[in-house]
C-alpha cells in the first residue's frame, strides 16, 4: 500500500521489505552471486551470527543450495573451496561489499 502526503511517498512495511528484496535480486539479475544459478534467496555475506547486518551492502542474491551449504561459514573460505568459484564473481561480490565495515 502506498500513500502520498505533501509529496512524500509512504509505503507499508510489507511493501518496503518486498521492494528491498526485489531490488537486491534484480541488481544481481536474479543469479546467485556465488555459482551463477537462478537465485531465489538472499545471503548475508558476513553472517548475522558473526555480526553481519541486514543491509544491502551485506546481502547478495543466492540460490537455495549455496545458501544452505554456506550457512554461517566464512564466505571466502567456503566459496574458494567450491568447484564453481570464479575470480570474476568474487570481484563482483567484493565490489558490492565495498565500503561495508565488517568490524562492527
Amino acid at each position: 500500500m502506498e500513500a502520498c502526503i505533501d509529496g512524500i511517498l509512504f509505503i507499508s512495511k510489507k511493501h518496503a521489505r518486498h521492494r528491498f528484496r526485489a531490488n537486491i535480486l534484480s541488481a544481481w539479475d536474479h543469479r546467485c552471486a556465488y555459482c551463477g544459478e537462478p537465485a531465489t534467496t538472499l545471503d548475508h555475506v558476513h553472517p548475522m551470527s558473526r555480526g553481519g547486518l541486514t543491509v544491502p551492502e551485506n546481502l547478495v542474491a543466492c540460490c537455495l543450495e549455496c545458501n544452505r551449504r554456506k550457512g554461517s561459514q566464512d564466505v571466502w573460505a567456503w566459496w574458494r573451496a567450491q568447484t564453481f568459484w570464479r575470480v570474476d564473481r568474487e570481484l563482483d561480490v567484493v565490489e558490492w561489499l565495498d565500503g561495508f565495515d565488517f568490524t562492527l
